[in-house]
């Protein structure tokens, strides 16, 4: 076999290696440096056009047709220059040079110079390397066709109801309108109660402190144009009132401000002491309904307003409340007269609103009038109310209840519904009165307008024969199931098909066994359910088991087909999470039966295998049942006579110490530019624009969907993803099923910030001040949801399974974080966060909301880092860190992490729970240019450009390394 001369040099090179700028001519990788992959890697890195390839038994070279000039320490390899015609790694002396052998490379390692021929090398194309046969090709996306707009599913309804009653509704008075019109703008036009603030905000507090003078003027003013404005009116259009009566009343107000300003009982040189939290942010909706047709955002119960109180009790102190007394009192004598007489259509018109499921936002001070019409209120929240006390309450209360009875025996439906709706403030009773009545298109949409329980506006739309708006409702916040059983008694067609729409929508989040249970019930969508079966079973891994339990009891006829996959799962030592997977369902399952049995016997003394090696993932009394279930007495008998085995359980991670000290993986053949984790020890990792692909645990490809991704975010089912790829200011998103193997291209579209999972429809991206929640599973996309006028601009945002969080930059020294729950998307809380000071950072994290990063600061010579997470300060040491610096700093799902960089560039991952400093992992990263991580549910991942995942367990702290190949 052939050997490369090697010459004993020390004595005689002067310079063994090269240093500064010179002409390279060509680079040498040696093996004992860096392994095949990362060689073949950086030579194409490094190709130039009429270059060449050589592999030797020590290492590869690249050999140049032109040399470069190049800074020798800048470069991937071992530079080497021309002396002569032979490659030179030292720059030679000709004395040094004619001691050498003649060869075509000198390679000069300290004391030993090894000489090689170009004619023993093995010529290397890199095109071979780079074969793309096995790569999908990209549809070209052709931006030249705008792509329409979202469609918006559901309409949030007109303000004017009087569409839905018709003509039949008696016109009223422009007194009761403008009563009600002046109602609604007194409510809409406070402001909110303060939410709470930090000690740091005091410039707000002195603001909110003169807001009582500020509102006293504005009350005088309305006063005044109110007076001025009906001071030609005719007497008899308000009642008993005069003109002199309204000046007389206004004048009464001025002086009740004056009074109220001298006693009030807050200082202005002293901030507002009212606490807000929580409960106080729900007083606000959570916005206004944009223009179009969209579902109305949900609103929160809006809280009776303080400033009502303080002028009832200011109207008490000046008397002036018996002005109001006399004027409500003579109002009310006509209005109850007009009842009493039978003239209901005019009564109507003058009946004031009773408080009823809606509340009372206090006293209203307005001047009662007349409505104009009988047009339904669909404001969301509570309005002020004229306090009458209980007995005059009573007596209107029985008084409108005898008007619906009379109206309902006359057969007036649309006045009836006004009593009942309007003026007992009684909504649902006014629901079923329409439904009892077939009116369902009417009670449908004030249903939507009321925001009525998900289920109750499904189920009315369903009888309203308005499918697409039932099934975006029922999408958006997934109702299907109680709206199915509301309807299957009575109306078992509707139901029917809202089934088969609740089975499609859980084949479009992914969860194919959950489709395949709900629609089975139904017939003539079994075969469609058997090819979701199928889709569940080619997925492979835990999906795939539990599968094999539902096609044992669905289709048990063709069990038979899955005995070699029955058999593989039986003798395979490392699908034991499988097999726990399988018991699982078949434990789960109701009703039992003979292909239950028979796959219990199969898998059973696996089962046990797992069990005795500390593998398996069942207790004492699922072990059991799994025995009992097979049926199988001589097993039983076979037993021993001590407790079944059960594996101990693994120390919890956020317990774990000392920590888990870890080295990354080698380096693989494709960068990884964002990574999830799926089950059965898989991942989707996306590639750039060479698409998307599912790895195994040994990172080999098993599936490759040709779409570009940058970016990945997933279902909560783990089956369906999307694909993100950035085109400029846009971003191109296509939609991948994982189990059936398909992709669509949803477009591209402008976002800002977006939830990197979802349930596999509504997805919400968030651009500029609007939030958006689209329907990703057809194309074009509809909008489910939006909220189109946040206070600002979104710099964080999170999601989970069940909140999400956006933090708002409200101003430069105010930010806002808003919580909504799912999937309803209720406002929870609007909280006041205040702004970072210099050289802090507000991070959002999905468990403990906004986290404040302040800058490094030194203590006793030892640096760290605090964070204020929950009003507590933590600090970060760097004490074992050496000279390594913070880099960055990562919040998601209750942990954090510190990236450190070490001056060689060598990088440090801290991995702590947010709250306490103990590390928990310490994970070390060779010298690269960027290494990415992402917190997934459960789960931290890190990756980089060289094919390296790392892959941690956040509950049981297992850790797996792999590099894509």
């Amino acid at each position: 076999m052939w050997q490369p001369d090697v010459v004993d040099l020390s004595c005689i090179v002067q310079q063994p290696s090269l240093s500064g700028h010179v002409d390279v001519a060509g680079l040498w990788f040696p093996a004992d440096w860096f392994d095949l992959p990362t060689r073949r890697r950086r030579m194409l890195a490094h190709w130039q056009p009429r270059a060449r390839a050589f592999s030797f038994a020590q290492g590869d070279l690249l050999s140049f047709a032109t040399p470069q000039r190049c800074d020798s320490a800048a470069l991937p390899g071992w530079p080497l220059i021309l002396h002569g015609r032979t490659l030179s790694s030292a720059m030679l002396s000709d004395t040094e040079a004619a001691a050498l052998p003649v060869a075509d490379v000198w390679v000069v390692t300290g004391a030993r110079v090894l000489s090689l021929h170009l004619r023993d090398a093995v010529p290397q194309d890199p095109s071979q390397w780079i074969a793309a046969g096995d790569y999908g090709l990209l549809d070209t996306y052709d931006c030249r066709t705008a792509q329409p707009e979202p469609v918006v599913e559901i309409g949030a309804g007109t303000a004017d109801v009087r569409k839905l009653l018709g003509d039949k509704v008696p016109a009223a008075s422009a007194q009761q309108a403008s009563f009600l019109r002046e109602l609604q703008a007194a409510a809409s036009a406070q402001p909110l109660p303060p939410a709470s603030t930090q000690p740091l905000q005091r410039s707000a507090g002195r603001w909110r402190a003169w807001w009582p003078l500020m509102l006293c003027v504005g009350v005088v003013a309305a006063l005044v144009a109110y007076v001025l404005r009906d001071a030609d009116a005719p007497a008899a259009s308000h009642g008993n009132s005069t003109v002199a009566h309204d000046w007389l009343l206004a004048l009464g107000w001025v002086v009740a401000c004056v009074v109220v300003l001298v006693k009030n009982p807050w200082s202005v040189k002293r901030p507002s002491s009212g606490s807000g939290g929580p409960a106080r942010e729900q007083a606000r909706p959570a916005a206004t309904a944009p223009a179009g047709r969209t579902i109305s955002a949900r609103a929160g119960q809006r809280l009776p307003q303080r400033w009502r109180d303080w002028l009832a009790r200011a109207a008490l102190f000046t008397r002036v409340s018996n002005l109001l007394g006399r004027q409500h009192a003579a109002y009310l004598r006509r209005m109850m007269a007009l009842f009493e007489d039978g003239q209901l259509d005019e009564a109507l018109r003058h009946a004031i609103p009773l408080g009823g499921e809606q509340g009372s936002l206090g006293q209203s001070f307005a001047a009662l009038q007349a409505r104009r019409d009988l047009a339904l209120s669909r404001q969301l929240g509570t309005g002020p109310s004229v306090h009458l006390g209980d007995e005059i309450g009573n007596y209107l209360k029985q008084l409108y209840r005898k008007s619906f009875e009379k109206l309902d025996r006359e057969g007036r439906i649309d006045e009836a519904v006004f009593v009942l709706a309007e003026l007992l403030q009684s909504r649902q009773e006014a629901l079923d009165y329409l439904e009892k009545h077939a009116r369902y298109k009417q009670a449908a949409e004030l249903a939507l307008a009321w925001d009525r329980p998900s289920d109750v506006i499904v189920r009315l739309y369903c009888l309203a024969g308005d499918w697409r708006v039932a099934v975006a409702v029922a999408r958006r916040d997934r109702a299907f199931a109680n709206a199915v059983l509301m309807l299957e008694k009575k109306w078992p067609d509707p139901a029917r098909q809202l089934r088969l729409e609740w089975a499609q929508a859980l084949a479009a989040q992914g969860d194919w066994l959950g489709a395949i249970d709900v629609a089975w019930q139904v017939p003539e969508a079994r075969e469609r359910a058997a090819q979701w079966l199928q889709h569940a079973e080619a997925d492979g891994g835990t999906l795939a088991a539990r599968a094999l339990v539902q096609r044992a009891q669905l289709l048990p006829d063709t069990l038979s087909r899955y005995e070699s996959y029955l058999s593989t799962l039986r003798e395979d030592g490392g699908r034991h999470r499988e097999r726990a997977a399988l018991v699982q369902a078949l434990l789960a399952v109701q009703k039992k039966g003979p292909a239950l049995a028979s796959l219990a016997r199969a898998v059973m003394g696996a089962v046990l295998a797992d069990q005795a090696r500390g593998v398996g993932a069942l207790n004492r009394k699922m072990v059991q049942n799994l025995i009992n279930l097979t049926g199988d007495r001589l097993l039983q008998a076979d037993l021993p006579n001590a407790p079944l085995p059960v594996p101990e359980q693994p120390e919890p991670l956020n317990r774990r110490t000392p920590p888990l000290e870890l080295e990354a993986p080698d380096a693989g053949t494709r960068g990884i530019l964002d990574a999830v984790p799926l089950e059965g020890d898989r991942y989707l990792v996306a590639l750039g624009e060479a698409g998307a692909a599912v790895v195994n645990a040994h990172g080999v490809m098993v599936a490759r969907f040709a779409v570009p991704a940058e970016m990945l975010v997933i279902a909560d089912s783990g089956q369906v993803a999307l694909a993100l790829a950035r085109r400029g200011d846009l971003w191109r998103v296509s939609r991948i099923e994982l189990a059936a193997r398909r992709v669509q291209d949803l477009g591209v579209m402008p976002m800002d910030h977006c939830a990197m999972q979802f349930d596999g429809i509504a997805w919400t991206v968030v651009h500029d001040v609007n939030v958006r929640v689209l329907d990703v599973s057809q194309t074009p996309c509809a909008i489910l949801w939006q909220v189109t006028d946040l206070p600002g601009h979104v710099v964080a945002f999170t999601r989970t399974p069940h909140l999400e969080q956006l933090l708002i930059r409200a101003s430069q020294a105010a930010y806002q974080l808003w919580r909504y729950s799912l999937p309803q998307r209720r406002l929870l809380a609007r909280d006041d966060i205040a702004a970072p000071a210099d050289g802090e950072t507000l991070l959002l994290d999905s468990n403990n909301g906004s986290v404040r990063v302040g800058p490094m600061q030194v203590t006793d010579g030892v640096p760290s880092l605090p964070y204020v997470c929950s009003s507590t300060r933590h600090l970060l040491g760097f004490e074992q860190d050496g000279d390594a610096r913070p880099v960055g700093f990562r919040l998601g799902v209750g942990w954090l992490t510190l990236s450190l960089r070490a001056g060689d560039g060598c990088r440090t991952f801290r991995l702590q729970a947010v709250g306490n400093a103990t590390d928990r992992v310490r994970l070390r990263w060779p010298a690269v240019e960027a290494v990415c991580e992402r917190f997934a549910e459960k789960a931290w991942l890190a990756f980089d450009e060289t094919g390296r995942l790392v892959h941690v367990d956040l509950v049981s702290g297992e850790v797996r390394m792999l590099s894509i190949r």
